[in-house]
């Protein structure tokens, strides 16, 4: 299954809506004004989607104690609230896409920050309205949501660099026509190729060696003794 951030970047596309790979400021918006005015218009579309709990609470309300107890009439209820809190979720994650934070990474911090709020007993502290109050050792998110946009920007840059960058290839040599024993030879040419006849007796004993075969030492011996004839 698709991780949530990449759904929701693929709706954006599919509604034509903005969504950014790293974060940042639109180039559209780079005025202070309509960074503002795209912002107000999110919160007019959150709260639209907000107040939509005011028909939640009716339905709520239209239940006597009674039929609250009823398991199809609290089935109910929970479709109306799940559909509700996570259509709030896709607006905001849509959101943020558009601005390229990475939310699930930004909301572990919040979650480390909110634990941060117990108090000195190791306990949670509440409001009269249920909120988490901060204890003695909490600490702000905002560092280190700063921190984590930093590293994603850098990332971004990095990786933009490495594919804009030209390909290097080696420099691939063509190899020398072979000698031939029949072909004349003049002095320099033989010696060239005892040379390389004694690389190449070399380089097989070496393998025989690293490959754990067991050749009798006469073998080894002669082999020896020809590569030191050939470089005479």
């Amino acid at each position: 299954m698709k991780r949530m951030a990449q759904r929701i970047a693929a709706m954006n596309r599919m509604y034509n809506l903005p969504i950014m790979d790293r974060p940042g400021i639109p180039a559209d918006l780079q005025s202070g004004s309509d960074l503002a005015r795209r912002i107000e218009n999110f919160q007019v579309t959150l709260t639209e989607e907000l107040d939509e709990g005011d028909d939640l609470i009716g339905l709520i309300e239209g239940f006597s104690k009674e039929s609250i107890d009823d398991p199809e009439s609290q089935l109910d209820i929970l479709v109306h609230l799940a559909d509700w809190l996570c259509d709030l979720i896709v607006y905001c994650m849509s959101e943020a896409a558009k601005f390229g934070i990475p939310v699930e990474d930004v909301l572990h911090i919040i979650m480390d920050s909110n634990e941060s709020k117990l108090g000195e007993d190791g306990k949670p502290i509440h409001n009269e309205h249920g909120k988490f109050m901060k204890g003695p050792n909490y600490w702000k998110p905002e560092p280190k949501i700063r921190e984590l946009l930093e590293v994603k920007i850098l990332e971004y840059n990095r990786d933009r660099d490495a594919a804009q960058a030209p390909l290097e290839f080696p420099e691939i040599k063509m190899p020398e026509p072979p000698v031939t024993l029949d072909a004349p030879l003049d002095l320099v040419t033989k010696a060239t190729h005892r040379e390389q006849l004694a690389m190449e007796l070399e380089a097989e004993l070496k393998a025989d060696y690293h490959a754990g075969m067991n050749y009798a030492s006469l073998k080894k011996e002669t082999i020896e003794k020809l590569i030191e004839e050939l470089r005479k």
